[in-house]
């Protein structure tokens, strides 16, 4: 299969992806966080991002992660930022792998592992096991502060019992 192929595939098993896509990169876009040149994320980073997301959504059982289908864009949305910008998985040591139903591997067990760039997000192609799809995106800390940043705004706004829930 082709990159494009791929997505239209998951497209069609996901529906969320679509929309979430569109809000990540247009959330990216306003902080001028949306071009792999100057450090920001690719669509198909932000397309992979998400749908580990839902992959691993599935399979956690705490916090504030939608669980359900039904469960609104925004509910999700919400989820992705705290799943992201709380450090839900270890940045510096993970790998995060797509194919299947996803999974964290270590970095220091892949050929993907680059000492130079340990705290860096790296998040193998599906398609290429050898490629890592986020190796140019070097503001991804400042993208990651900014999901957290932003979900701890939103959670302010929306729970009014915020910080009791969080803790």
């Amino acid at each position: 299969l082709g990159v494009a192929e791929e997505v239209k595939l998951s497209l069609a098993a996901e529906p969320l992806i679509r929309p979430l896509c569109l809000l990540i990169k247009w959330f990216l876009r306003q902080h001028n966080l949306n071009v792999p040149f100057t450090g920001g994320f690719s669509s198909y980073t932000v397309y992979l991002l998400v749908r580990f997301y839902l992959q691993a959504r599935k399979r956690i059982t705490s916090g504030p992660y939608p669980t359900n289908k039904g469960d609104s864009l925004g509910a999700h949305f919400m989820g992705l930022l705290y799943f992201y910008g709380h450090g839900v998985f270890d940045r510096e040591h993970a790998l995060i792998q797509i194919e299947g139903e996803g999974r964290v591997a270590w970095k220091d067990e892949s050929i993907l592992h680059d000492p130079h760039q340990r705290d860096r997000l790296c998040l193998q192609d599906p398609l290429d096991a050898k490629n890592n799809v986020s190796r140019m995106s070097f503001a991804d800390y400042q993208i990651f502060t900014l999901l957290g940043s932003t979900y701890d705004l939103l959670a302010q706004k929306v729970f009014p019992d915020y910080e009791t829930w969080y803790a």
